[in-house]
């Protein structure tokens, strides 16, 4: 085999792919071609959508409402700014229930449940508020809760029927249980003799803590059963809560009841004991002020001025 036979051999040509396959524009072929044709498309797409949201959303931020104002002495919380009532010409917030709510809860403890519940007390004190102001009214006294009784007190004056007393009062089993039990017997024997001496140190001017005070000395088996305003008073540490009288409002529902029955019919500075119907104990009632107005209730009254002022969202 000479040299060019070698050379010959050598230079075969390299075997190439099959060359009758069409050739893109690009130099692809078509079904490449079609794959990032398809992905452009998609990327523009996605490039449109997201113009468009943040078009959107910067439109959205520069007309979105105004935050309503609450005021600095107000809890504020997550969702404080929830406007849940009118009352006249003020608005009440979620903020404003859950400043009620402080007096007797930790903020830790308020729920959507108790926020419900006290939404009405909060309109309450809303629509005393407004009163006290159209009436002049004005009181200092720095609890919150013992400030709107007494507000609530002053604000329905003439309105309603109201009177302010102190109720000593006693519970006796009724006959025949005390009958065959010495303690009720000795209970009944000590409340028939403690009932003319209260009486007796009422009407020269004494109070009912300092008589209790000394009654329940005199007489030991009376200190589970005698109280001040409804009050055990023996089991009371804090006394000086029995200093205060006690102020009944008129309602309808209560003039079924003999202790109302008894006590509406008194005038300002009566003193009666009387004993309940069934024997089970008795009060003695010293009236310190009347103010007769129209025979409704507080509730009543409130509910009116409700329909007048309250609308909620």
């Amino acid at each position: 085999m000479d040299h060019n036979d070698n050379n010959s051999q050598i230079q075969q040509p390299i075997a190439q792919g099959p060359t009758d396959q069409p050739v893109g524009s690009e130099g692809l072929i078509p079904s490449q071609n079609n794959f990032f044709t398809k992905r452009k498309i998609a990327i523009g797409g996605i490039v449109i959508i997201l113009l468009v949201a943040i078009l959107l959303g910067t439109f959205l931020l520069l007309n979105r409402p105004e935050t309503p104002v609450v005021s600095s002495n107000e809890t504020l919380t997550g969702n404080e700014n929830v406007l849940l009532a009118h009352v006249g010409d003020r608005d009440v917030y979620r903020s404003n229930v859950e400043s009620v709510l402080l007096e007797q809860y930790s903020m830790s403890a308020i729920t959507d449940e108790l926020i419900g519940e006290f939404l009405p007390k909060t309109i309450e004190r809303v629509i005393l508020d407004i009163e006290a102001e159209q009436k002049g009214i004005s009181l200092n006294i720095e609890n919150r809760i013992d400030y709107y009784e007494a507000l609530k007190a002053e604000v329905v004056k003439g309105e309603i029927t109201e009177i302010e007393a102190y109720d000593i009062n006693w519970w006796i089993p009724p006959p025949p249980d005390y009958e065959q039990i010495p303690e009720f017997i000795q209970q009944r024997a000590d409340t028939n003799a403690a009932v003319p001496i209260i009486t007796n140190r009422l009407r020269n001017g004494q109070t009912p803590n300092e008589i209790l005070a000394d009654i329940i000395v005199q007489y030991p088996s009376l200190k589970g059963i005698i109280g001040i305003n409804g009050g055990q008073y023996a089991a009371t540490e804090d006394k000086s809560i029995f200093n205060a009288p006690r102020t009944h409002y008129y309602e309808e529902a209560d003039q079924q009841k003999f202790f109302y029955q008894e006590l509406f019919q008194m005038e300002e500075g009566e003193i009666e004991g009387f004993v309940w119907p069934d024997g089970s104990g008795g009060s003695i009632i010293q009236v310190l002020s009347v103010q007769r107005g129209e025979n409704i209730s507080y509730t009543e009254w409130l509910k009116q001025k409700e329909a007048e002022l309250v609308r909620y969202e």
